[in-house]
């Protein structure tokens, strides 16, 4: 995807059509996780130096790295690292980073969830991108258990989640599968939940990554934004084009799993 960074728009789209590939498969079904690491052009100009392989100016520097961070908008796990610490310190985000991706010591869901009000994607003043995304609960008595598509134009992937605790302290389990696990696991779709659908716009704020739920079945209507946080204490800024009507991270009656009853 970086690639597209480089490129003039359009060309990107066109290069990957012709070689019969989609964003979804090259954006969201080859990566656990998507880490960008702002350069020192932004934040710590004082250590941002030329060398024989970076010649661009800051202004340059600048420019191609939000047009790089802006080409995985849309990824399932995007996550930014900008330079409000030291070196040191950014790598050290880096490492927490990945420790939860890979699920060490556990893969707990550290979200943050808030119920909004009615907002379009085209009110958004930053760049984003819509993906689409069905999800079906399974027969399982000791947990919520769920497999989700997520598609764009025409490409898709397939996802396995298993979530154990309570709202604001879960542990998840989510892992990618192929489209013939996916419609094995069908076989035991909980028939006495609802199929949910929803579109998801996902774009940067502030240097955080959001994703805007606008829920089309079974609650249409329902808004409900999301962040991720890298530590549990970590103060989520909420973008001032977003109305917040209340907090739903430890609201179980918000949970995706509840939404779905009939």
């Amino acid at each position: 995807m970086n690639a597209e960074a480089y490129m003039q728009p359009g060309d990107f789209r066109a290069l990957i059509a012709k070689e019969k590939l989609s964003l979804v498969e090259l954006r969201d079904k080859r990566y656990d996780a998507v880490i960008h690491m702002r350069t020192a052009a932004l934040g710590a100009e004082k250590y941002y130096k030329n060398s024989a392989t970076r010649r661009e100016s800051i202004d340059e520097a600048r420019t191609l790295d939000q047009r790089t961070l802006e080409a995985w908008l849309g990824t399932p796990h995007l996550h930014v690292i900008d330079n409000r610490t030291n070196f040191k310190g950014k790598i050290e985000r880096l490492k927490r980073i990945i420790a939860h991706s890979i699920g060490h010591p556990q893969p707990r869901e550290m979200e943050k969830k808030f119920l909004v009000s009615p907002i379009s994607p085209s009110e958004i003043p930053v760049p984003s991108q819509t993906v689409q995304i069905t999800q079906y609960y399974l027969l399982n008595d000791l947990c919520p258990e769920r497999i989700r598509i997520r598609s764009q134009n025409f490409g898709r992937a397939y996802f396995h989640t298993i979530k154990q605790g309570k709202p604001g302290d879960l542990i998840e389990h989510d892992r990618q599968i192929s489209e013939i696990d996916f419609q094995i696991f069908m076989q035991r779709q909980d028939l006495k939940r609802h199929a949910i659908s929803k579109s998801r716009t996902c774009f940067i704020w502030n240097e955080h990554y959001y994703e805007l739920d606008t829920f089309n079945w079974p609650l249409k209507g329902l808004f409900i934004l999301e962040a991720e946080r890298h530590y549990p204490r970590q103060k989520i800024e909420i973008p001032p084009f977003v109305n917040v009507v209340k907090d739903v991270s430890k609201d179980p009656h918000y949970t995706n799993f509840h939404l779905a009853r009939i």
